[in-house]
C-alpha cells in the first residue's frame, strides 16, 4: 500500500510489492492497472472544502496485490470441476440402477404370478383332460356298444381332446 499527496510524491508506503510507475495525471477516479502479476488500484482521496462546497483533492492511495494466488487456483479449478463432473456423473449413474432396480420390482412379481397361475392352471386342466381322453379311449375301444350316430362325435372329442392337452403341455414349458 502507498500513499501519495496531491502531486503524486510519495509519502508512505507498507508492504513488500511494489509496482513500477507513477501516478497517472488528473486521476479523478479509480484506476486499474495490471502488469504481470501484479494488479493495482489507485484511488483518489478527497476532502469536502468548506469555502467553495466542493472536493478537494489530497491524495492518492495505491494498493497492489500479486495474482499469483488467483493463478493457481484457475489452473485448479479445471481439474476440479472434471473431478466433481465424473463423480457426480458417477453417483447419477449408481442412483439411476436404484432406481431401475426398485422400479422393475412390481413388474418382477408380476411375471412370478402369470408363471405360477400358468403353472396352477396347467396342473389343474391336466387331470380333466386325461380322464376325458382316457373315457374317450375306452368307449372307442367297444364301438359296438355305442349308438353309430355317436361314432363322429366321440371323434371330435377325442381330437379336441388332444388339442387341449397339447396347449396344456406347452403352457409350462416356455416360462
Amino acid at each position: 500500500m502507498e500513499w501519495f499527496d496531491e502531486k503524486g510524491q510519495l509519502l508512505v508506503k507498507q508492504g513488500n510489492l511494489f509496482p513500477s510507475g507513477t501516478i497517472p495525471e488528473n486521476l479523478d477516479s479509480p484506476h486499474i492497472v495490471v502488469e504481470g502479476i501484479v494488479r493495482t488500484l489507485t484511488l483518489p482521496v478527497f476532502k469536502p472544502s468548506t469555502e467553495t462546497g466542493n472536493q478537494e483533492l489530497t491524495g492518492y492511495i495505491r494498493v497492489s496485490k500479486s495474482t499469483e494466488a488467483l493463478d493457481a487456483e484457475l489452473v485448479r479449478l479445471p481439474m476440479g470441476l472434471s473431478l466433481g463432473g465424473f463423480v457426480a456423473l458417477g453417483l447419477t449413474g449408481f442412483g439411476a440402477i436404484l432406481l431401475i432396480r426398485q422400479s422393475l420390482k412390481p413388474i418382477e412379481k408380476s411375471f412370478q404370478q402369470l408363471k405360477q397361475f400358468t403353472a396352477d392352471a396347467s396342473h389343474e386342466l391336466r387331470s380333466p383332460l386325461t380322464a376325458i381322453k382316457t373315457s374317450v379311449e375306452v368307449m372307442q375301444m367297444y364301438l359296438e356298444r355305442i349308438d353309430p350316430a355317436d361314432v363322429d362325435k366321440l371323434a371330435a372329442i377325442a381330437s379336441a381332446s388332444k388339442q387341449m392337452t397339447r396347449l396344456v403341455e406347452d403352457l409350462l414349458p416356455r416360462l
